[in-house]
């Protein structure tokens, strides 16, 4: 699967100020199943992207910092995409 985790535009100075989202680099991310258990984890590259290699099923991807977290279906064959937007008050 292919990431990328953000902060939203807004007024805080960490959000560019630009109006579009800022990528966030050097964030901690991992992938959890759902019994909990750590599967797999990867730090942002400097553009905010990250891949982690998981097997089919479902996880919940979770940036470590902020805390910004989304469930996802993994399926065989298939590359999944996602954003993780970190809140502007982290």
């Amino acid at each position: 699967m292919r990431g990328q985790v953000v902060r939203p535009p807004g007024p805080d100075p960490r959000s560019g100020g630009t109006g579009t989202p800022v990528p966030m680099s050097g964030d901690p991310v991992h992938a959890t199943d759902l019994g909990g258990h750590m599967v797999a984890t990867t730090a942002t590259a400097p553009g905010g992207q990250f891949e982690l290699t998981l097997p089919p099923g479902t996880y919940r991807i979770t940036e470590d910092i902020c805390g910004a977290a989304q469930q996802v279906e993994i399926r065989s064959g298939t590359t999944t995409s996602l954003t993780l937007t970190v809140a502007n008050a982290c």
